[in-house]
């Protein structure tokens, strides 16, 4: 099985080493190797050349909030229409398999206590506006092009590696910011890096796991001020700056979902307790720690 994980960031890094882990042949696209770039011009074609998987990891995550236009029209333009892009041109070439990393923040306008699994309404925020057109993108052209679309929703997401939004918090935390009381109580269920890259793995595989929608998340909880005094014992010195109040207030937004359609599908569960997560940084062995 050949599979093409695209993005350099984070989360495509470790899902890449576990794809290569199982045994699967892999080839990483980052984003400035894409002749045309990420957005809609990109030029997928010549890169999906005999690949059976496609996984798509490669986003914008976290925007300057001083952005022009706005921020809205840059997460559009190369979340959501950049998937189509690539899902379009993915289908033509024969790719059996689509396999989107999606995000928990789809899933902030439902229920509490909903699972985060299947259909859900069109979420508030810019960044995950976009990436729930980025997943009706990869449905519908699934649909036209006979493809199995798989939607993978993560909650946020610690490791050594850290990806987005999580190294805007961590950096904050480490560089002694207060987290406000409005945001301390926060309850949050972060996935291990380790852990969504054996939910990619399982999607990637799974025969059950085709057409499904499904949210991923930890099986421990912690709120936002008690990750804050874990990772940063010592007394916050300042105030959060714009750019990471946006970023923690979406954060806080990420619904507690009680995930279960990958499990029952396909038998992943998470095994990696937080306190594992966050050993890498605790230890300082992340970027974000080190520059702390």
């Amino acid at each position: 099985m050949s599979v093409l994980v695209t993005g350099s960031n984070g989360c495509a890094n470790a899902i890449a080493a576990r794809l290569r882990a199982d045994g699967r042949e892999v080839r990483q696209i980052a984003e400035s190797e894409v002749p045309g770039g990420l957005g809609p011009y990109g030029r997928w074609t010549e890169l999906l050349q005999g690949v059976d998987t496609v996984v798509h990891a490669a986003e914008m995550a976290v925007e300057d909030p001083w952005s022009i236009p706005e921020p809205d029209a840059d997460y559009d333009w190369l979340n959501a229409e950049a998937t189509l892009w690539l899902a379009e041109q993915a289908g033509r070439c024969g790719v059996r398999r689509f396999v989107q990393i999606s995000s928990a923040e789809v899933v902030s306008a439902v229920p509490p206590g909903a699972t985060g699994d299947g259909p859900v309404p069109q979420p508030p925020g810019d960044y995950g506006r976009s990436k729930w057109r980025a997943e009706r993108h990869v449905i519908e052209s699934a649909f036209l092009f006979d493809f199995e679309p798989v939607i993978l929703r993560p909650s946020l997401v610690i490791g050594a590696d850290l990806p987005e939004p999580a190294a805007t918090l961590v950096g904050a935390v480490l560089g002694g910011a207060r987290i406000p009381a409005s945001l301390g109580q926060t309850m949050l269920a972060p996935l291990a890096l380790t852990d969504l890259a054996a939910a990619v793995s399982t999607a990637v595989s799974a025969p059950d796991a085709a057409n499904l929608e499904a949210a991923v998340a930890g099986s421990d909880t912690a709120s936002m001020a008690a990750l804050a005094a874990r990772l940063r014992p010592a007394a916050p010195s300042r105030r959060l700056n714009l750019r990471e109040r946006l970023v923690l207030d979406r954060i806080a937004a990420i619904p507690m979902l009680r995930p279960r359609a990958l499990a029952e599908a396909a038998g992943w569960r998470p095994v990696q307790s937080l306190a594992d997560a966050l050993s890498p940084i605790e230890s300082g062995a992340t970027p974000a720690a080190r520059a702390a």
